[in-house]
């Protein structure tokens, strides 16, 4: 096994990993809240005046489904929501992002978010069923759960955030509904544009047309919050952890591991700790390779220093060069008094 040194980290190279995780968790806030934009769509509007003069119009509905949901009364819920066409159209959008969002030469630029379009389809179902029988989703402190509860609280459990109703062009068949919202973070109302389609004289959900600007700027409007957050936090634990003498592992050529000297230069012990590692190509690009690495059973002293080496886990899909970057920022430490330092993430908001 052969070292083979890259550049070191530079406040530009910092610059560039941190907007790649933030590219990387908005996929993952995108992939995991999918399911939310139904409930988000549908529960905002609980009671407020505005949708007060509207009865038998598209805008209405919205209201009844709200009352729909607040009762658990799926007979009703069924009649004015086609779960599987809004589902649909999530899936789709989902698949649409992916595709454009995954750079080429890449595993996922195969469209392998699309095979799995019928197991996303089944777990949004799964979680508008458990939130109609039980008012709470499944898992709510875990997973898609804990995001759907979260975005929950923060537009249908905050009727006061809905700042505007616009309706768009209602054809014999078909309407759609705009929903204006405010977003803590966001310095303007977002928009949530539902469609509706009536069928004989009754008009149903069946779609929601805008879903990856709408969680897109609920996601900014929390990673702008949360870098406020940070920013204080970033600083402590620069102070008491770093890395150094960042080297790419080889073997028969190809990159298997990384090494780096991690030292403890703050004045407490870290037992254990949690980092972001990017590989970063020069000039910015997409990152060459991203993961989270975790340290534990052999303490950190103050002053001390400790050789790790982590595998890279999975297969490298472009070959590294010599002028790429590796990036080590850690989000995490937990010192042996029992205190944990770690930096917000968007679904802590």
């Amino acid at each position: 096994m052969t070292a083979k040194k890259t550049k070191a980290t530079t406040k530009k190279a910092a610059a560039s990993s941190a907007a790649a995780v933030k590219t990387q968790a908005l996929r993952r806030f995108i992939v995991a809240g999918a399911g939310s934009m139904v409930l988000a769509a549908l529960m905002v509007i609980a009671g407020h005046t505005l949708f007060r003069n509207h009865a038998g119009k598209p805008e209405a509905v919205l209201q009844n489904v709200w009352q729909a949901l607040a009762i658990h009364d799926e007979m009703q819920f069924d009649k004015l929501v086609d779960r599987h066409a809004v589902a649909r159209s999530i899936v789709h959008q989902l698949v649409d992002m992916d595709t454009d969002s995954r750079p080429a030469g890449t595993l996922y630029s195969q469209n392998m978010l699309s095979l799995l379009a019928p197991e996303i389809e089944i777990a949004l179902q799964a979680q508008l069923d458990a939130f109609l029988k039980t008012g709470q989703f499944l898992s709510p402190t875990d997973g898609t759960g804990s995001f759907l509860n979260l975005l929950w609280q923060e537009t249908g459990a905050k009727p006061e955030s809905l700042k505007d109703i616009l309706v768009g062009k209602t054809r014999d068949k078909t309407a759609t509904v705009t929903l204006r919202l405010a977003v803590a973070g966001s310095a303007e109302p977002l928009s949530l544009v539902v469609g509706l389609t009536r069928d004989s004289e009754t008009w149903k959900v069946t779609s929601l047309e805008n879903l990856r600007p709408f969680i897109d700027g609920i996601y900014r409007a929390r990673l702008q919050r949360t870098e406020v957050l940070n920013a204080p936090i970033l600083k402590q634990l620069a102070e008491h952890l770093t890395f150094s003498d960042t080297t790419l592992l080889e073997e028969d050529g190809a990159p298997t591991a990384v090494r780096t000297v991690v030292a403890n230069t703050g004045d407490e012990t870290v037992i254990a700790f949690d980092a972001r590692m990017t590989i970063l190509a020069e000039g910015g690009q997409p990152p060459l390779y991203g993961t989270d690495i975790h340290h534990e059973g052999s303490p950190l002293l103050h002053g001390n220093a400790v050789d790790k080496v982590w595998p890279l886990n999975g297969h490298l899909q472009v070959a590294i060069p010599a002028s790429a970057t590796i990036v080590i920022e850690p989000y995490q430490l937990v010192f042996d008094n029992g205190t944990t330092l770690r930096l917000y993430t968007p679904g802590d908001l």
